[in-house]
């Protein structure tokens, strides 16, 4: 029982974090309209979360080699793999929000949205974050994936006087929709065929001959239908038409947090499901979910080159790394799955780090919209000019910034498949995406503007511990993957 409630405690600060802050800004908000120390207190929730993450949950099965497998009768995995995920996730709202509230605070209130619920919307969507990641049985993913996903749809649609925020709250919702009844329709054929909801005795159940599992129509059409439920999720293509009008309908501060953090918990539930209970059932899909990313790839950086609002141009961007991120997955080696999470911490950093100064900034009392809103910013803020480029040199993969040796590792590990075609293709595809980032730094550093930018207060020093990330990576590359190494032996 104490273990049990050991594996949970990150979840439970954030849910105790969330009523206080709930109780808090209503009576703040009666005596003091959109009062700062709510937002504050997202960064104590988020604090307190790490804390007890970090000294409890994280000591002891990371530090202590305590590995129990799993809690809560098997519904909740804890292992060291969930421990990764949960960090990745931690450090992403951390940088994005926790660390950085007057920024936030005042972009909120650009947007036209209310400070305290905001940041408990916020929390919500962490706590769903974190099942995601631990789940070991479809009913908990089930209530995951919607407790993830229904504080999205309210944050998206908080702009009530904007048209475009209310469009891409519905397109979000259908789109969810649509994607939780896949994952519904495949857990209940995989039901019926196990009579389990569990992960753990499919394992089991499949280790037969190939011919026997593939012989199973509801087996295979269950393990189908889940599959192309995460993958409309995650925008993979051709799932992805919903994340365009999505991104673009959204404020610029919650889009970060939305290409991130639901990104990531659900790449680490295809880890967790294509690697462990489902592994023999992966080389049915492998050649489609490889051709999948190839085409997420290529139409992420053809796509994105006419582009002129820079959410949208994100929105491709992420269509275009999201394969990258699967890509190595989709080769089915031990390699090619801590590439994947290699990929996905790199990608998460260049992309809060090119928000958080994107966020930062507005025009004439308004966040900025397009790209062409960027231009002059070297000449006022030069610092910020110079990280959010180191960001954008990193998605486009240039050396020697992280971006570059993610993708080299992609690459090595696809030539070592044997998968030539796919690797001159998605180097063709690399090339062309670096001419869109290359529009966004011209503009930066080369355009005049005719009405200066204004920026709010900002952490530099989280933004240069960004950059130096990036640029340093090959000093700590080895340690990284050496640490994800060590996380996916319990895969």
């Amino acid at each position: 029982m104490i273990f049990n409630l050991l594996t949970i405690l990150p979840e439970l600060s954030l849910v105790l974090a969330s009523i206080f802050m709930l109780i808090v800004g209503v009576f703040k908000e009666k005596k003091q309209k959109n009062a700062k120390p709510v937002s504050r207190a997202f960064s104590l929730g988020i604090y307190i979360a790490f804390g007890i993450f970090f000294f409890a949950y994280f000591y002891e099965i990371w530090v202590s080699h305590k590995f129990h497998g799993f809690s809560f009768d098997g519904l909740i995995a804890s292992d060291r793999m969930t421990v990764i995920g949960k960090v990745l996730v931690l450090i992403a709202a951390s940088l994005w929000i926790g660390l950085k509230t007057n920024s936030t605070h005042a972009a909120v209130l650009r947007a036209g949205i209310k400070v305290y619920e905001y940041p408990i919307l916020s929390l919500m969507v962490l706590v769903g974050a974190f099942l995601t990641i631990a789940s070991n049985d479809f009913l908990i993913l089930f209530l995951a994936l919607e407790l993830q996903a229904l504080p999205l749809y309210i944050m998206i649609t908080s702009r009530h006087e904007s048209q475009h925020s209310s469009e891409a709250g519905i397109k979000y919702f259908i789109f969810g929709s649509i994607a939780t009844a896949f994952v519904l329709f495949g857990a209940a054929f995989l039901y019926g065929y196990a009579g389990t909801t569990n992960f753990s005795p499919f394992a089991n159940l499949l280790f037969f001959t190939s011919e026997s599992v593939y012989e199973n129509m509801w087996l295979d059409i269950g393990f189908l239908f889940l599959m192309m439920g995460l993958m409309i999720k995650l925008a993979v293509f051709p799932f992805h038409s919903w994340s365009f009008d999505v991104y673009e309908g959204s404020a610029n501060v919650q889009v970060a947090f939305l290409i991130t953090v639901p990104k990531i918990s659900i790449v680490f539930v295809l880890i967790r499901l294509m690697y462990g209970p489902f592994a023999q059932l992966v080389p049915m899909i492998q050649p489609y979910i490889l051709w999948l990313c190839v085409a997420s790839i290529v139409w992420g950086a053809v796509g994105a080159i006419k582009q002129q609002n820079i959410r949208r141009l994100l929105a491709y961007a992420s269509v275009h790394n999201i394969g990258f991120i699967l890509l190595p997955i989709s080769i089915g080696s031990f390699e090619g799955l801590q590439i994947s999470i290699e990929y996905l911490t790199v990608y998460t950093l260049s992309l809060i780090g090119f928000f958080i100064g994107v966020t930062s900034l507005h025009k004439d009392g308004m966040n900025i919209d397009k790209i062409s809103d960027l231009r002059g910013l070297w000449e006022h803020y030069p610092k910020i000019a110079i990280l959010m480029t180191i960001c954008l040199f990193s998605f486009a993969g240039i050396p020697p910034l992280a971006g570059f040796w993610v993708k080299l590792h992609v690459f090595r590990e696809l030539i070592k498949a044997g998968m030539i075609w796919p690797t001159i293709i998605i180097a063709f595809a690399s090339i062309v995406a670096v001419f869109y980032y290359l529009v966004v730094i011209r503009n930066i550093f080369f355009e005049k503007s005719e009405s200066k930018l204004s920026k709010d207060t900002i952490r530099f020093d989280i933004l240069m511990i960004i950059g130096s990330i990036l640029a340093l990576y090959p000093l700590y590359q080895e340690s990284l993957l050496r640490i994800i190494e060590y996380s996916l032996y319990t895969v």
